[in-house]
């Protein structure tokens, strides 16, 4: 039942999944994302979820896995729409963004528990294994925890690291069990500046992330010294 159009904008009425939509009501046994938005069906739908509506994402076929696997254990999985997952943090919001058509597999070739799929935003201050002097601005997790995933089409992700930092611009890598660092995975420039209290970046790989900045180091003070008086 995908890409139909349900007869309203906001797509068919599921009381589980779509208790908004205001076109034909459906089933939970029924896959219905993407739909169309536009009765001229030129404009499919979208989703924008918080960490713990990522279950829905199959039952709704926004996310799909190989008819021979399953989402317990597969190669891959298929967003079928394009997704914004937001995460809230104190002042503001982290968001991740996958294009519709993104392929999400495991780094190593394995099969994958899709439903162990999660993001959540991750304590900067906790973080090890930067490097000295380096200070972590903010951190966010998507993916699956110590498991390294790779994105068939670079996904946006934006981290709040707040206003005060406004103008500045940060260092990005990854990490798949939050000690051993890199920018691999990370698109060029492996940078952002921040806006409006984001850094907002692109990545091919998962599965935590951190801005950083390395704090100039202070140039050596001298005591003044000072010549005595002579006799």
């Amino acid at each position: 039942a995908r890409e139909n159009w349900w007869g309203d904008s906001s797509g068919p009425r599921n009381e589980t999944s779509n208790s908004g939509g205001l076109g034909n009501s459906v089933g939970d046994s029924v896959l219905y994302r993407p739909f169309y938005t536009d009765s001229a069906k030129t404009v499919p739908s979208t989703s924008t979820i918080s960490p713990d509506s990522l279950s829905s994402l199959f039952t709704t076929g926004a996310f799909s896995v190989p008819s021979s696997a399953t989402t317990g254990s597969t190669p891959s999985v298929t967003t079928n729409e394009a997704l914004t997952i937001n995460v809230a943090v104190t002042g503001g919001t982290h968001s991740i963004s996958l294009p519709a058509g993104t392929v999400i597999t495991k780094t190593d070739g394995t099969n994958l528990d899709a439903t162990a799929l999660s993001s959540s935003n991750v304590s900067a201050s906790s973080l090890t294994g930067l490097g000295t002097g380096v200070v972590a601005d903010g951190a966010l997790q998507w993916g699956i925890p110590n498991i390294g995933l790779t994105f068939s089409t670079p996904i946006t992700l934006s981290i709040f690291v707040g206003t005060a930092l406004n103008g500045q611009i940060l260092n990005v890598v990854r990490s798949v069990d939050g000690i051993t660092w890199t920018s691999d995975g990370i698109e060029p420039p492996k940078t952002c500046t921040v806006a409006a209290g984001i850094c907002a970046f692109q990545a091919t790989k998962a599965s935590t992330y951190a801005t950083t900045h390395t704090p100039p180091t202070p140039a050596p003070t001298s005591d003044g010294g000072g010549g005595g008086s002579s006799a």
